[in-house]
């Protein structure tokens, strides 16, 4: 399994279960995934009863550590699920296996087999190392346990689709959606990471929804209710265009509007940008200007001066519908387009671009230049830190940024390496996210 590679450099030693701390009572999750913890041995006796008198699994697991993450995970599945048959007659068990934490290749005998060396007190650890680096969508502990059963409950429901579709992959148009949730566009990894990631209370893009039920119609299993990833916010109520112009105008910015939703839009945009920078000067002598396009699907941009590189101004389009904007950002996030749902994150995008070129024209007009000549392609790796951003961010380290900041500023955490990406591309004037509130 690709997602369940461990690295020998982070495999712990055996978890050590001869002190005398016994089991009592109910299991403490936060007590378990502790450093502090040691649970005994008799603790592993008490589960694997409970595993058969409640799920009729079958265990003979001695890893206290390892018995509480698989009986929470079966626990998780059938609440949700309301059936305590969901994993009868199913067998679990532990062996060596050479750099994975479970194997799937004993499930028409019923069986899911774990590493006997892997330290499953350190799995909490391991899950959000795997999160840092962009290969699983969430830190959630129990995340691989997920997977793991998950899996399981893949191939019980059509032993005959599981097996066709292991090794295969998503046609072409579906990869970027198989990419957005991992690191592959295989089908069957795809398919148990969905059901960790529903089972781990992420909320997914509706095209990633699609792409279960399209794969795995047969597999009518429930989920926890997820919540979307944007953070709640308090923005100034601006109630008219007077008091819009007003506000800009105090921060040196020169503006016509095609309406007044795009104006509030605009000035709510602001509003967060200028938060998270602390300097209400910054964009003092801004232009925004309406424009008429029919060339591209664009609906707003920074139009920089070829003439006078060091002059830039924002773009809006006044031929387009802004009345439908709200529902096609919605639209536009349930495809992985673009990060956001509220319509004010395309002018944070916009203004962002800003940013990047404000501090460094030359450079900005340059990295732009050599995407549009195409003497520049994001390389594969960049291609998939990206695309944990958006579709759209995967076209140019310059649009990744955009698209990067757009998502912060909605709200959204991302993995580590895509931080680092940021930083890494990012030439702009300097944002402060953490007073992003």
């Amino acid at each position: 399994m690709i997602l369940s590679i461990i690295p020998k450099s982070i495999l712990p030693q055996k978890i050590n279960t001869n002190k005398n701390i016994f089991f009592k009572g109910n299991i403490n999750k936060t007590e378990l995934l502790s450093d502090s913890y040691q649970p005994s041995a008799s603790s592993a006796q008490i589960i694997n009863e409970k595993l058969y008198q409640q799920y009729q699994i079958q265990s003979d697991i001695d890893d206290p550590a390892l018995l509480y993450q698989i009986y929470q995970t079966i626990k998780d599945y059938c609440e949700i699920n309301d059936s305590n048959d969901l994993f009868a007659g199913l067998k679990i068990r532990t062996d060596a296996i050479d750099d994975t934490i479970f194997e799937n290749r004993h499930f028409e005998e019923q069986t899911i087999t774990f590493n006997k060396n892997f330290n499953f007190k350190y799995l909490p650890k391991y899950t959000k190392k795997l999160y840092e680096k962009g290969m699983i969508p969430t830190d959630n502990p129990l995340y691989i346990l997920y997977l793991a059963f998950g899996d399981y409950l893949l191939y019980k429901t059509n032993p005959k689709t599981y097996n066709e579709q292991t090794d295969k992959y998503v046609k072409p148009k579906d990869e970027y959606i198989s990419r957005f949730l991992t690191n592959t566009a295989r089908i069957d990894i795809f398919n148990k990471n969905y059901l960790a990631a529903k089972m781990s209370g992420v909320n997914l893009p509706d095209a990633a929804n699609y792409l279960f039920i399209k794969n795995r119609k047969d597999c009518e299993l429930k989920f926890p209710d997820g919540s979307l990833p944007f953070a709640q916010k308090e923005i100034p109520v601006f109630k008219s265009m007077q008091e819009i112009k007003e506000y800009l105008k105090k921060l040196g910015i020169k503006a016509k509007f095609p309406n007044p939703e795009v104006a509030k839009y605009f000035a709510e945009a602001i509003y967060e940008i200028i938060k998270l920078i602390g300097d209400d000067k910054i964009f003092k002598g801004l232009k925004i200007k309406p424009w008429q396009n029919n060339a591209t699907k664009l609906i707003a941009a920074l139009k920089v001066n070829n003439r006078n590189p060091k002059k830039a101004c924002i773009v809006i389009r006044t031929n387009y519908d802004w009345s439908k904007q709200a529902e096609k950002s919605k639209i536009d996030y349930n495809c992985c387009y673009h990060p956001y749902i509220n319509p004010r994150y395309i002018f944070v995008h916009e203004l962002a671009h800003y940013l990047d070129w404000k501090a460094n024209p030359k450079a900005f007009n340059e990295v732009g230049m050599s995407f549009q000549n195409k003497e520049r392609k994001m390389s594969d790796y960049e291609k998939m830190v990206a695309q944990k951003v958006s579709n759209y961010a995967t076209t140019s380290t310059i649009e990744f940024c955009a698209e990067y900041i757009a998502g912060k500023t909605a709200g959204i955490n991302y993995p580590t390496e895509t931080d680092e990406m940021f930083r890494k591309n990012w030439h702009g004037i300097k944002i402060n996210f953490s007073n992003n509130s």
